[in-house]
């Protein structure tokens, strides 16, 4: 499907081809053609691409005659294609045949600070007719995730929430995995003095992470231990159990005096 939509067809080349068309090589030539997520392109169109690249001609699907070609090529990749190469994955002579100039955009999480102009460019997108009001908690939240679905993943965030707010986007309205992900990083970040103080051992700072992961499940969950063991992906037996190993009691201060035991640890060594 994706070789005849790049280079056309004759009319009887496979079934269901009752007329010729043009592919999109050839609808671009004299000018230019992007192709997205390079990435994923098969090996076996890899070939065929170095080929249209190397003799500037293109065979339409089930031709004889080649068509010439002028055209400006285009590319991205959300991975870096030096590591497909290393995987066998990418062609190198391929790769240095696009790889004329590069262009690297950082990934969302390295450029947090554009994350309010775009949550505001999809929401004019997505609901032209309504003024929603963005709370600085979600912007905040939104700029400590980490995106791996960079720009795409934001878009579809947006999207999925607009539909369940009434004017204004709070952090209740965020779906799970952006909150989760959010405390699984203030976790380590609570925790770096662990991470950089030598004279603690390994089973030290897993006692202070396990700590803060309870601590940050029952802080969110407003004390809801079923909620939170559920957040944590532990049974209500194990949680409970935990909760009685560190002598951890929520909402009383035996919480907050059992969560700082890496910060009294870290000072104490």
């Amino acid at each position: 499907m994706l070789e005849s939509e790049l280079f056309g067809f004759e009319k009887g080349s496979f079934t269901g081809s009752i007329n010729e068309r043009k592919g999109l090589f050839e609808m671009a030539n004299n000018g230019t053609i992007f192709l997205d997520d390079i990435d994923d392109f098969p090996v076996n169109l890899q070939v065929k691409l170095l080929r249209v690249l190397e003799s500037r001609e293109i065979k339409r699907i089930g031709a004889q005659n080649s068509i010439p070609l002028d055209i400006r090529l285009i590319t991205s990749s959300k991975i870096d294609l030096n590591d497909l190469v290393l995987q066998d994955k990418f062609r190198l002579d391929l790769f240095f045949r696009i790889n004329v100039l590069p262009i690297k955009i950082p990934a969302l999480r390295e450029r947090c600070d554009d994350i309010p102009l775009l949550v505001k460019y999809f929401l004019n997108l997505f609901v032209p007719e309504k003024e929603i009001e963005v709370s600085d908690k979600v912007i905040e939240v939104l700029k400590s995730y980490w995106w791996p679905g960079n720009v795409r993943e934001l878009r579809n965030i947006v999207q999925r929430v607009v539909l369940f707010t009434n004017g204004k986007i709070t952090v209740e309205n965020l779906p799970d995995e952006i909150l989760s992900k959010q405390h699984i990083r203030n976790i380590f970040m609570k925790c770096v003095s662990c991470q950089i103080n030598t004279n603690m051992n390994f089973e030290k700072i897993m006692t202070c992470t396990e700590l803060h992961l309870i601590e940050n499940a029952l802080v969110f969950t407003k004390g809801n231990k079923t909620l939170a063991a559920r957040m944590l992906g532990l049974s209500l037996s194990t949680f409970r159990d935990k909760l009685r190993k560190h002598n951890i009691c929520f909402p009383t201060g035996a919480l907050r005096e059992s969560a700082s035991y890496c910060r009294n640890s870290a000072t104490n060594q």
